[in-house]
């Protein structure tokens, strides 16, 4: 449980790591006056926004990616600590019955 438990809070961290990322990279290109070092050629421009654009939605998609797996192991351990439960509950009921005489 407690390896889960740190396994979501690392998924969770490197999530907002990556739209940290994702904004410093937008701020820094706004601060440059968005020219990094592209080329003075139309086209050439147009592909590399093209590339950085591309390069940020894969950003996206692996935040989501983790988040969907952080929402899969939150279920996981909270089925978990359900079967848990009803576990004890059973150990603990079956301790409290009387035993029948035919055994």
């Amino acid at each position: 449980m407690k390896t889960l438990r740190a396994q979501i809070g690392a998924l969770a961290e490197k999530g907002r790591n990556d739209d940290s990322l994702i904004n410093q990279l937008l701020e820094e290109k706004e601060q440059a006056g968005g020219d990094w070092g592209v080329s003075n050629n139309v086209d050439e421009q147009v592909q590399q926004i093209k590339e950085l654009i591309d390069q940020v939605e894969m950003l996206q998609m692996n935040v989501d990616q983790k988040k969907r797996r952080i929402a899969q192991l939150e279920e996981e351990i909270t089925r978990s600590r359900e079967i848990s439960m009803n576990i004890s509950q059973l150990q603990f009921s079956s301790r409290d019955q009387p035993r029948s005489k035919f055994l």
